[in-house]
């Protein structure tokens, strides 16, 4: 896996780094990333537990960062850790324009013809905002309902993009219901 950790310098320039097992699968190695705009960035993988460097890229461009706790809006109440980190940093939106992440350069660790899953953990400073995130083909609506208590769930806080083929992908979030797009 590349696991990217985006908005670690947040809640409001403190740290929120990913440093051992977090997400669904338990990946261990992450990479920490901060500031809204940035790469190609060179990212390492997870391969069965075991950091791998990697000349596998990264670009991002968002509006800015925010978090889903610490700057007033609280809207993660995970135990102190690791999935809770990974949960409170993220590219945000200005209301209106388009947060995009591209990673470039999968053909490193995957066959480009095989499908692999994307998984996108979300999660913004309020409930009740949502967007829509595009991979390739595919669209996702997603309306946050609950705060992050530990607890992932499908469809609020995490999303799947299956059936992936390519040594690359772009994917957007573009914010929707009343504001959003946070990945």
């Amino acid at each position: 896996s590349i696991p990217i950790n985006f908005g670690a310098d947040e809640p409001d320039g403190a740290r929120s780094d990913v440093a051992g097992a977090a997400g669904l699968l338990g990946t261990a190695n992450w990479n920490n990333l901060d500031l809204n705009v940035g790469g190609p960035q060179v990212v390492d993988a997870d391969q069965e537990g075991a950091n791998t460097t990697t000349a596998i890229t990264v670009q991002w461009n968002s509006a800015n960062t925010w978090s889903s706790t610490g700057r007033g809006e609280d809207n993660n109440t995970a135990p102190a850790g690791n999935d809770r980190n990974l949960m409170t940093g993220y590219l945000d939106t200005n209301n209106t324009d388009a947060t995009t992440v591209t990673v470039a350069g999968l053909d490193e660790v995957v066959d480009p013809v095989e499908p692999y899953t994307v998984y996108v953990y979300i999660k913004g400073g309020v409930p009740g905002r949502g967007g829509d995130y595009t991979l390739g083909g595919q669209t996702i609506t997603v309306v946050e309902a609950n705060p992050f208590d530990g607890t992932y769930i499908e469809g609020d806080n995490y999303i799947l993009f299956e059936g992936v083929t390519g040594s690359s992908f772009t994917l957007t979030a573009t914010p929707t219901t009343p504001a959003g797009g946070t990945m």
